[in-house]
């Protein structure tokens, strides 16, 4: 009896041990996809670790997808520095690959470059973009083989940044125009930014559905690595004031 007892124990015991090890969610992580599908990230401004969001969008440069739909959240500000890294990554990406940027928060500045980084650009419908005013250029070395250098005890190294970030912005931007002023739809559709067409309403219905503004529904999300800025989106939804927009 005792035999057979403990036979019985064991057999149940072995049934409800653990298969294996959890997995973690990098492991989990899958793109899924076939390659020429479409995916989908949405990219966390606020995230403090540059690491965190470099590694983000190279994943999802790498994961063969045709098209990329990049959505940023969070406070719309990055460090100069931060912004100039994230769009030069984003600019890596493959020849095949096509880049659709929505953001759903204001941008100022070098998170301005991010959105500008797509192919097409969406925006939620009351946000605003805005540029602070070019730097005053400092006085430049004068000595040597380095006559455009700039002194260092006369500008920020932000300040130096984001000279840069201006210069890239002219390439969409008549930035000297626009400088300090804060620019609403209206002006991003007539400065050509965002294409009131049937094919630009198309990509953004695809990062928001109708749902309730008392209760929006947000799809289950999978990061690609823990606390990850990044997380892989099917499908996004609006509030019930974005309908109709």
């Amino acid at each position: 009896m005792n035999n057979r007892l403990s036979r019985l124990i064991h057999s149940i015991t072995g049934m409800l041990q653990a298969n294996g090890p959890e997995k973690t969610l990098q492991t989990e992580f899958d793109f899924g996809s076939p390659k020429n599908a479409s995916l989908r990230i949405r990219l966390n401004l606020d995230e403090k670790n540059i690491s965190l969001m470099l590694d983000s969008i190279s994943t999802a440069l790498a994961s063969g997808a045709a098209e990329l739909r990049l959505e940023l959240i969070g406070p719309g500000i990055l460090l100069h520095d931060h912004a100039l890294m994230l769009f030069d990554e984003l600019k890596k990406r493959p020849s095949t690959m096509a880049l659709h940027v929505h953001s759903r928060t204001c941008l100022a500045d070098g998170a301005i470059l991010l959105w500008l980084a797509g192919d097409t650009r969406t925006i939620r419908w009351d946000a605003w973009i805005q540029l602070g005013h070019m730097p005053p250029l400092p006085s430049l070395a004068v000595h040597g083989d380095y006559l455009g250098a700039v002194q260092i005890a006369e500008e920020d190294p932000s300040a130096t940044d984001l000279r840069t970030i201006m210069e890239y912005l002219g390439e969409w931007l008549p930035v000297g125009e626009i400088a300090g002023l804060r620019l609403f739809r209206k002006e991003l559709e007539e400065m050509g930014l965002l294409n009131d067409n049937a094919s630009n309403k198309q990509l953004e219905t695809l990062f928001a559905r109708g749902s309730s503004f008392s209760s929006p529904t947000e799809a289950s999300s999978i990061a690609p690595v823990a606390d990850s800025p990044c997380i892989l989106l099917d499908p996004v939804y609006k509030t019930s004031r974005d309908q109709g927009h």
